[in-house]
């Protein structure tokens, strides 16, 4: 265990920052309920872009990270931001709904961005598009759809509404490219 610890002392000291963190912010801006979860959830996000743009920066490869998920990210992102920053509707209850979670969502924003820079431009030699093959026309067109026809309307404004759903039905999809490959790279 001990020397299992030792090898993995950068990643150790990572999650525990993010534990940390959460515990900072649920003491600070949360009121014990529900709507904490929608905070921790894109804190727990935001954490992920953030150690995939490490990865990527430091071994100056995004060999195994696929570009097409990056990009769906950047546009969960771009949606979610739409529907946040000038209405209310879909922030958390607690004091995180104030200001915390529309920045952690932004700060999610550039770090996704960062990763399609990282993989376009600065890294784009490493990029082995042959096995990113996912069509993108199996995650937009449907999420959008989707979004139009069942949408809530906690912000009394439909395109609001419609973007908050369609970054909502898209997030739940966008894991797809990376997971085709995967499968493409092990064979």
């Amino acid at each position: 265990m001990k020397s299992w610890a030792l090898a993995h002392q950068d990643a150790l000291k990572a999650w525990g920052g993010l534990l940390f963190g959460v515990i900072v912010v649920f003491w600070f801006f949360s009121d014990g309920d529900f709507s904490f979860l929608l905070t921790l959830a894109s804190l727990i996000s935001m954490f992920g872009f953030l150690m995939v743009a490490v990865k990527v920066s430091s071994s100056k490869s995004c060999k195994g990270v696929s570009l097409i998920m990056s990009e769906a990210y950047v546009v969960v992102s771009i949606c979610r931001l739409c529907s946040i920053i000038p209405y209310e509707g879909y922030l958390p209850y607690d004091k995180s709904g104030d200001w915390l979670y529309q920045t952690v969502e932004a700060v999610t924003f550039c770090l996704a961005g960062s990763i399609v820079y990282l993989i376009r431009v600065q890294f784009a030699e490493t990029y082995d598009p042959t096995l990113d093959t996912f069509k993108r026309v199996y995650l937009f067109p449907p999420a959008l759809v989707l979004a139009v026809l069942f949408h809530p309307s906690l912000n009394a404004f439909m395109p609001a509404d419609i973007c908050w759903t369609f970054a909502l039905y898209l997030e739940s999809i966008t894991v797809l490219p990376q997971l085709v490959l995967f499968q493409k790279a092990a064979e």
